[in-house]
């Protein structure tokens, strides 16, 4: 049986890369979106089981890319998980009261990925 897919959002290639090679091995595909639209046409097309969003992106950002998957798939929304560089208590709560199901710091740990992955993306 194939892993589902993992949708990563973010803007920086390097980004991008150092999440794809994390998540190839812990077994997973990824789906990849460079900017906030873009990762809600392709959550919508593609219905991932977990989306890794940046909150920090041109256009459409994090927070606003995260509440339009959820307005538009409701209950059939994917878990949606916070990667970001900026982690202070406001930002947390920001997060959590958006319905983020979590936040990642930047530089993203293997560890606290795969624990992620392992809870949402299983």
């Amino acid at each position: 049986m194939t892993q589902p897919h993992i949708l990563i959002v973010d803007d920086n290639p390097t980004n991008l890369f150092v999440l794809r090679m994390m998540l190839r091995k812990l077994g997973y595909e990824t789906l990849e979106a460079v900017d906030g639209q873009s990762g809600v046409e392709l959550a919508l097309e593609r219905r991932p089981r977990l989306v890794l969003m940046d909150l920090r992106m041109p256009g459409m950002d994090g927070m606003a890319a995260a509440e339009s998957i959820r307005k538009s798939l409701g209950d059939g929304a994917p878990i949606i998980v916070a990667v970001t560089a900026s982690v202070t208590p406001e930002q947390r709560h920001a997060c959590a009261e958006s319905g983020f199901a979590g936040l990642i710091p930047k530089p993203v740990d293997f560890g606290e990925l795969a624990e992620y992955v392992s809870r949402f993306a299983a």
